[in-house]
C-alpha cells in the first residue's frame, strides 16, 4: 500500500521572502519528515488590507530565485489570482479536495499562532490540518481557546521580518536576512525604495 503523502503549506504575502520563511519551512520539512514544502504565496493577506503590496508576479519571482535550489520546498501559485483576501482555511479545503489522500501541516511562526484563534473558520483549519509552530523571540507559544493537533519544531528562528527589511531598504541600510539572489532582484528592480 503507497504512503500517504506528507504536505507542508506555509504562507504569507512574501513582500519580500526571507531567511526566516526558509529556515521554518526547513525545520519543518526536516523535523517532520514531509514530502513536500508549499510556501503559499497570498496576493493579500486578511491581515494587510490597507497595506500597499509589491505586485504579486514581482513577489513570485523573487520566490522563485529563493527556492531555486530547494527540490522539497516549492512555490504554491493556486491563489495567485483568486480575488479577495486569502483565507488559510479556503487554501487548505482547496488542496484537501484535489488531494484527499494527502496528511497536510499549516507551518507558521509563533507571533502567528498568538492571533490564531482570531482567524477566519480557525476550528476548521485544526481538522483540515496539524498546526506546526516555529519559535521567534519575543514571541510566546500561548494559544487560548483552540483545541487541536499541534506540532512545535526544535529550535529558535531569527528575528527577521519583511517589514524591516522593506524598511531598512527604504533607508538605504543593509537589510539582514535576505537571499543573496533576492536582494539583487531588489535592487536591479528599485523595490521598496523611497517613493
Amino acid at each position: 500500500m503507497k504512503r500517504r503523502q506528507k504536505i507542508g503549506l506555509l504562507g504569507g504575502t512574501f513582500d519580500p521572502v526571507h531567511q526566516g520563511h526558509l529556515a521554518l519551512a526547513k525545520a519543518a520539512l526536516k523535523q517532520l519528515e514531509l514530502d513536500l514544502v508549499y510556501l503559499v504565496l497570498s496576493p493579500r493577506s486578511p491581515f494587510k488590507l490597507d497595506h500597499n503590496l509589491t505586485p504579486v508576479q514581482l513577489r513570485a519571482a523573487m520566490l522563485k530565485l529563493a527556492l531555486k535550489d530547494q527540490e522539497k520546498i516549492q512555490l504554491g501559485e493556486w491563489e495567485i489570482n483568486r480575488p479577495g483576501p486569502s483565507y488559510s482555511v479556503t487554501t487548505l479545503s482547496t488542496y484537501k479536495k484535489m488531494n484527499p489522500t494527502h496528511d497536510l501541516f499549516l507551518i507558521l511562526g509563533s507571533d502567528a499562532l498568538a492571533s490564531f484563534s482570531k482567524w477566519k473558520s480557525h476550528n476548521h483549519i485544526l481538522r483540515l490540518a496539524t498546526l506546526v509552530v516555529g519559535r521567534r523571540p519575543g514571541t510566546s507559544l500561548e494559544m487560548s481557546g483552540v483545541i487541536g493537533q499541534i506540532f512545535f519544531l526544535k529550535g529558535m528562528f531569527p528575528e527577521i521580518s519583511s517589514s524591516r527589511i522593506r524598511q531598512d531598504l527604504a533607508t538605504h541600510k543593509k537589510p539582514q536576512g535576505l537571499p543573496v539572489t533576492v536582494e539583487r532582484f531588489i535592487r536591479a528592480h528599485q523595490l521598496y525604495g523611497k517613493k
